[in-house]
């Protein structure tokens, strides 16, 4: 469940309290502030096959995200096939 993912990152505070498992999650992103990358073209997961930040260095990247409670990349990798998540 995508509110496992969430609480498995950090503790969110929202205006009920604790954001815990069970809860709901339809959209999300979780980002690591203080992880440095570089954008690579060979990294990235576009249509036209290249990125305007290419070679550039970060701080702040995701880590995961969910799509109308679907987890749909953790850790750098997919986790659904390509086209519309969800309903």
């Amino acid at each position: 469940m995508a509110a496992d993912l969430v609480v498995k990152y950090s503790r969110l505070v929202s205006p009920s309290g604790i954001l815990d498992v069970g809860v709901a999650v339809k959209d999300g992103v979780i980002v690591d502030m203080k992880r440095r990358v570089r954008i690579s073209d060979d990294t990235q997961i576009t249509v036209c096959g290249w990125t305007p930040y290419d070679n550039m260095t970060v701080q702040g990247w995701p880590t995961a995200s969910v799509i109308r409670g679907n987890v749909v990349m953790e850790d750098d990798r997919c986790c659904q096939r390509r086209g519309r998540v969800g309903s």
